[in-house]
């Protein structure tokens, strides 16, 4: 069974975590027949999906709608994409290539944890507008949050020095930058994140109350 790495990338997993890897390694065609014999079985929970650059604040409000809804039921997962990284063993390099791998693990994983009745929180990149597409369409409860937050405050945050990195030179295929980012054209929410993180933190109970009457 395939482990994290660090224990921490798999807070808040279920005990089956490792069964939810080798499900979701496999790719988007081979779910689709899991999930429908999962839903058949009256399974099915919220993927609340939030997109955003790096920065924006997706990680952050996830963690506080995990937070808030959590006080009310416990079949909540944070999934975030750097954990997911993590818990294959940072085994994917930043090509093309290897971030359409990584975000087919992460839509593989959410829909898998959907079909049993878990409910997920995903803070993800989100570079592939049909990996939007197929989860809108094969998750019943999937719910897309867009953090659209202005560049030059993403620059002026700068959390993991991505940003300053870029304009170093030191760096590459930076999404909004060098690397195009396809913005949700009709996200179910879209949060205009300009302010500081208290606004944005206003809509965490709106998105946990999602859950917790799902």
């Amino acid at each position: 069974m395939l482990r994290p790495s660090c224990a921490a990338c798999w807070r808040g997993f279920p005990a089956e975590a490792g069964s939810a890897i080798k499900i979701a390694v496999v790719g988007a065609a081979q779910l689709r027949d899991h999930l429908v014999s999962s839903r058949k079985e009256g399974f099915a929970a919220m993927v609340i999906w939030i997109i955003g650059l790096s920065g924006a604040g997706k990680s952050t409000l996830a963690e506080e709608v995990a937070r808030i809804a959590r006080d009310a039921r416990p079949d909540v997962v944070v999934v975030d994409g750097d954990a997911v990284r993590a818990a294959f063993g940072n085994d994917l390099g930043h090509t093309m290539e290897d971030r359409r791998r990584n975000a087919e693990r992460i839509m593989g994983l959410c829909a898998w944890l959907d079909g049993q009745g878990i409910h997920v929180i995903c803070a993800i990149l989100s570079l592939f507008p049909e990996h939007r597409a197929w989860m809108r369409a094969n998750v019943p409860g999937y719910f897309e949050v867009f953090v659209d937050a202005p560049l030059d405050q993403l620059r002026a945050r700068d959390g993991k020095g991505l940003y300053a990195r870029f304009e170093a030179g030191k760096i590459e295929g930076v999404a909004g930058l060098d690397l195009p980012f396809a913005a949700p054209d009709a996200p179910d929410l879209r949060i205009r994140n300009d302010g500081d993180q208290r606004a944005l933190l206003t809509h965490a109970d709106d998105l946990a109350r999602r859950i917790i009457d799902a």
